[in-house]
């Protein structure tokens, strides 16, 4: 786009007239791309328009007055308010991609809200993390294989709040997400250790 109008532009910089009442003749045989006004009143309106001063970076006289009325330097109205900044003089609105990403998440949300269906899913999502990671902490065993796996680590397993051993811990985590939903207080050393037979029966014939 900007590229056709560079072309354009170009030719009608250098266009001469035939007539006030009618483009050049090389205008004339373009009837695809030809302008709508006539070439006196076209460059009336970008003198009137664009002051010389404002020309685009690069390019001088009709040309880049030209470019300038056509693709004014634009400012993204949500950044500067992020920001606190006042708005630039002679500048155009245009959201930058960032906010236009926040502006497309804040609709989607707004969408959310207004569904039923979705706010009680997302309760009950919601009450199974802090369920998962409160029993996780207090050394508790998660209400499912599933909870663990989406809503706990290794490093929140605790007992009532205290750390324990890293190795241990990694162990707990991982019988927890395979089914072995056991409280830290009753993973015995035999409990630890038929588990990890298991772990290793399970291992050997991928070995």
């Amino acid at each position: 786009m900007l590229a056709r109008l560079r072309s354009d532009a170009s030719h009608l910089a250098g266009c001469r007239p035939v007539s006030s009442a009618r483009c050049c003749k090389q205008c004339a045989a373009r009837p695809g791309k030809a302008f709508a006004l006539p070439w006196r009143c076209a460059m009336s309106i970008v003198a009137n328009t664009v002051p010389a001063s404002l020309a685009a970076p690069g390019l001088s006289g009709v040309l880049g007055r030209l470019l300038l009325l056509c693709d004014p330097p634009s400012a993204c109205p949500g950044c500067l308010a992020q920001a606190g900044q006042p708005w630039p003089a002679d500048t155009t609105s245009r959201f930058c991609p960032r906010c236009r990403d926040r502006l497309r998440r804040m609709a989607q949300v707004r969408r959310w809200n207004r569904d039923p269906v979705h706010q009680a899913m997302a309760g009950r999502a919601s009450f199974d993390a802090f369920s998962a990671r409160w029993r996780a902490q207090q050394g508790l065993a998660t209400l499912s294989a599933d909870a663990a796996r989406r809503y706990v680590t290794p490093d929140m397993i605790r007992l009532l709040g205290h750390e324990i051993d890293p190795q241990t811990r990694q162990t707990i985590y991982r019988g927890w997400c395979q089914g072995w939903l056991y409280g830290v207080p009753w993973w015995t050393p035999e409990r630890l250790a038929a588990f990890a037979s298991e772990q290793d029966a399970q291992e050997a014939p991928h070995a």
